[in-house]
């Protein structure tokens, strides 16, 4: 009887730091290995770098886009900034004038 009570008395002595144990191990796998983890973590900052140039980039077209949108309001529109795009569209050109193409733009509307 008391062979069995020292082993039950060892026992509950061990249970406390055998749970701890498990618990660090679980979660610690479950840190580098889960969809959660470090890795996954990485992956998507990854992501997130990537989107942010992208929006980056998009956002600056944008502010273009709107710099040329505000010119060619009616209440406040630039002649001669409407005379270089009517051109430009339309492919106008006076007789006298020296047209040096520039290619520097993808669109041909800028």
């Amino acid at each position: 009887m008391k062979k069995i009570q020292d082993i039950i008395n060892r026992f509950q002595k061990m249970a406390v730091p055998l749970l701890s144990l498990f618990v660090l191990s679980y979660f610690g796998y479950h840190a580098l290995h889960g969809k959660n983890g470090l890795p996954a973590h990485v992956e998507l900052q990854k992501d997130i770098d990537t989107l942010q140039a992208e929006y980056d980039e998009i956002h600056s077209v944008r502010t273009e886009l709107q710099t040329h949108i505000d010119l060619l309001q009616s209440e406040n529109i630039d002649p001669d900034y409407l005379d270089e795009m009517s051109r430009r569209y339309l492919g106008y050109s006076h007789k006298d004038e020296i047209i040096i193409p520039d290619n520097s733009t993808s669109s041909s509307f800028m």
